[in-house]
């Protein structure tokens, strides 16, 4: 699959493949300078679908978002202005529908867990609590399906690269 991001000398580099093709990822790049290229390398590691390259895949939304930034020494950091438009475009690179249902479903299964952990058990959500653990199984197996899904589809676009006509 193709990466937005590579590193050089331990530092991120944004594909020069990409910054040729995507205006805006270049202006933004002579803006920002190496700022950009740790910035673009936080929304890397925030979307990137590859679980063996992607060291924060596993973790929560709020927790990946907090840890990458913290990595990238980016925590103390001020969006730059244009980042939103930049994330719009990285999401456009890695997104396909299959990866679109994993993330919605990771984000759902993410929810009950912090709603399990942070609930009080009382007897207006006690039912809440007997359904849902009658549901585990179901929930678990369509989560499990869809991390096959991602897995099989990533293997087959293991040497995709941008195509010079996608629109952005």
């Amino acid at each position: 699959m193709f990466k937005v991001i590579d590193f050089k000398n331990g530092k991120p580099v944004v594909n020069q493949e990409l910054e040729i093709m995507i205006p805006e990822i270049s202006k933004f790049i002579k803006t920002y300078g190496e700022k950009a290229n740790k910035w673009i390398a936080y929304l890397h590691y925030k979307h990137y679908p590859v679980k063996n390259d992607n060291p924060f895949y596993n973790l929560s939304e709020v927790t990946k978002d907090r840890e990458i930034r913290k990595i990238l020494a980016l925590n103390k950091e001020e969006e730059p202005k244009g980042l939103d438009k930049i994330e719009e475009i990285i999401i456009k690179i890695y997104e396909t529908p299959t990866i679109r249902f994993f993330n919605s479903y990771k984000k759902v299964i993410d929810k009950l867990s912090e709603y399990m952990n942070n609930m009080e058990i009382n007897n207006d959500n006690i039912k809440n609590l007997v359904s849902l653990t009658k549901e585990y199984d179901t929930i678990m197996q369509t989560y499990k399906a869809s991390i096959k899904n991602l897995e099989e589809e990533l293997n087959s676009n293991k040497s995709a690269k941008l195509a010079y006509d996608q629109k952005m």
